[in-house]
Order: C-alpha cells, then sequence, then structure tokens
C-alpha cells in the first residue's frame, strides 16, 4: 500500500496580516516500514510474550503517531522524493524543526507542535506545528516528517539542549587561537 498525506503551510506576515497557503500532496517513505519490519535485536518481543510495558522501545516508538511520526524538518533546499530515501543528506540542514511537544529549548530554529489541533483522525492522523515570528526563519523548499526524537534536535542544531547524540568533543571558534 502507497501512503500519502497532504500538507498545508501557512505563512503569516506579521506586519501585514497577509496569510500566504501552500498545499501539496506528498508520499511518505519506507522509514516506517524498515523499522518496524526489521525488528532489529528482537526488541519489539516482550519477555511475556506479548507487545507490553516489558518492550522497552515502546514510548520511543509506539504508537506510531505521534512518536515514530511526531517530528517535523523544513528545508532550505528540495528533497528528492523517494520512498527509499529515509536520510536526507547532511550537506542539506534544515531550517527549522519540531516534536511533538511544546519547544522549551533556546533554539530559534525549533518550533511547538499545537497540541489541541494535532490529533486522531477517521482516516490518519493530523499534526500541526506552529512557529512564533522569532522561530525557523528562513527558506523553505522542502519539508519531512521525522520521529518525535528527530524533531527534538536534529543533526547541526547548535543548541543541542535535548539531543541523544552524545558529544564526543565540541570545538567552536572562540576556542582557537
Amino acid at each position: 500500500m502507497k501512503l500519502k498525506g497532504t500538507m498545508v503551510l501557512e505563512l503569516t506576515d506579521t506586519n501585514t496580516g497577509e496569510v500566504e497557503r501552500v498545499e501539496e500532496t506528498n508520499m511518505l517513505t519506507n522509514a516506517v516500514n524498515h523499522i518496524l519490519g526489521l525488528n532489529p535485536m528482537g526488541i519489539f518481543y516482550a519477555a511475556s510474550g506479548e507487545y507490553d510495558e516489558h518492550v522497552l522501545w515502546n514510548d520511543v516508538l509506539l504508537p506510531i503517531c505521534p512518536n515514530m511520526i511526531g517530528g517535523i524538518l523544513l528545508y532550505s533546499e528540495r528533497l528528492e522524493e523517494d520512498v527509499e530515501n529515509i536520510y536526507p543528506s547532511t550537506a542539506k540542514l534544515p531550517v527549522a524543526y519540531a516534536s511533538n511537544d511544546a519547544n522549551a529549548t533556546a533554539s530559534v530554529a525549533r518550533g511547538s507542535m499545537n497540541l489541541t489541533e494535532s490529533k486522531v483522525l477517521d482516516n490518519g492522523y493530523r499534526f500541526v506545528w506552529e512557529f512564533t515570528p522569532s522561530q525557523g526563519n528562513g527558506t523553505i523548499a522542502a519539508v519531512a516528517l521525522t520521529s518525535a526524537l528527530g524533531g527534538k534536535n536534529v543533526y547541526g542544531d547548535s543548541v543541542a539542549s535535548d539531543t541523544t547524540f552524545l558529544v564526543l568533543k565540541r570545538v567552536t571558534l572562540d576556542e582557537m587561537e
């Protein structure tokens, strides 16, 4: 089954109040199918023989919406639309991102999920993310869904306040002589 979604992007000019609306039909990659189909190291099998609280990744991956699919990445360059393209090149870093929660960080690139309007529908799920006028500024040429963790702190973010990555060495220009 080929999954599709509809993306509606509304940009509001804070000076005039004018709203520009862009609506696109988009495809979903095989990321979720690969994750659920592979079952690395049997992590989805509980000791009790059921999918229950014994599965350590339940609260990170399941339910699929809003955990496995619960974040958004906004890019300034086009992304190739290919079902097998599940990891965009690190040469193209997002200009904005958001997760399945409210942004409590100092990152001006990170927005927040609207927890009132994001909800389960009869035929799917609706995600609504919001960015204040000081957040996520830049050119938007592509939009990609990601996991909730992927939307908390994307690769290349300078704030790194909620990262799942281990920083081995941090170097900044002010440390150099």
